[in-house]
């Protein structure tokens, strides 16, 4: 009588085993670099990081590219106040390995990291 209850078990293994099978696979993404300017980025001006991610990933949205993950880091230190200049922000988005193709297409500064 014990072996029957192994019997109701197998099914539910093998449930098991196909659920952890069907993980849904994500497509490669890595991440790209810009160095903002003071003032020559084509999305626009701004001194808040989070207003200036905002601003990136509406500028990348209207060129057809989806941002997965973004951030902006602050550098200390003295820069020059020309248009060109660099800000001391370093923006890093995360794309897919196709949108970043695309982004590196635009030919504006943008580096893969």
């Amino acid at each position: 009588m014990k072996s029957y209850k192994f019997i109701y078990l197998i099914p539910l293994a093998f449930f098991f085993l196909a659920v952890g099978c069907t993980q849904e696979v994500l497509p490669e993404a890595s991440f790209y670099t810009y160095e903002q300017t003071q003032c020559s980025d084509p999305w626009g001006n701004t001194n808040s990081s989070s207003e200036l991610e905002t601003l990136v990933a509406d500028y990348l949205d209207g060129q057809s590219i989806s941002v997965i993950e973004s951030t902006v880091l602050v550098a200390d230190g003295t820069f020059c106040s020309a248009c060109n200049c660099p800000s001391g922000k370093t923006i890093y988005v995360k794309l897919s390995e196709a949108d970043g193709q695309k982004l590196l297409g635009l030919n504006e500064g943008w580096n893969s990291d």
